[in-house]
């Protein structure tokens, strides 16, 4: 379970990183 927690946390950052870039 909190592996998914983690994906979902890593794909949020990787969003928003290519928002910020």
């Amino acid at each position: 379970m909190k592996r998914i927690i983690i994906a979902a946390f890593i794909m949020l950052v990787l969003s928003s990183v290519s928002v910020f870039a």
